[in-house]
């Protein structure tokens, strides 16, 4: 079987990424590292032929923050597909622009609690069937 997370020949973008960190990103991991709500965060952590954002690995759940790039022509449907791809590994995406995370943080990191509360009762519940 192929290994699917962080494959060996993402290593250096992967390294990059983190180094070049946008606004958002250092600000959103600041409030999310040293599991701040309760899961363990990653970022930039490759899924097969992508590299995404922030990936709580034990409740299989994607969180990208969308910049500028992502509002160029083409880049939806780029997104959409990509977006797709990876819930199809069940794996769950969920997305704020930059914007949102640079004014409205609190919202955003309420948003999220939410989310992780119900990926833990999931995988709690999976774990007794």
């Amino acid at each position: 079987m192929t290994e699917i997370f962080n494959q060996v020949h993402h290593l250096e973008t992967r390294r990059l990424l983190r180094q070049r960190s946008t606004q958002a990103e250092k600000l959103f991991w600041k409030q999310v590292r040293s599991g701040q709500l309760g899961i363990r965060i990653k970022r930039q952590v490759g899924i097969g032929e992508y590299i995404v954002d922030f990936y709580a690995p034990k409740i299989l759940l994607v969180i990208e923050l969308d910049g500028g790039s992502h509002f160029e022509v083409g880049a939806a449907q780029r997104d959409a597909d990509r977006q797709k791809n990876i819930e199809a590994l069940g794996i769950k995406v969920v997305r704020f622009t930059d914007n949102e995370i640079l004014q409205s943080m609190d919202d955003v990191i309420s948003i999220l609690r939410t989310v992780i509360d119900e990926r833990k009762l999931i995988f709690t519940a999976e774990n007794f069937t």
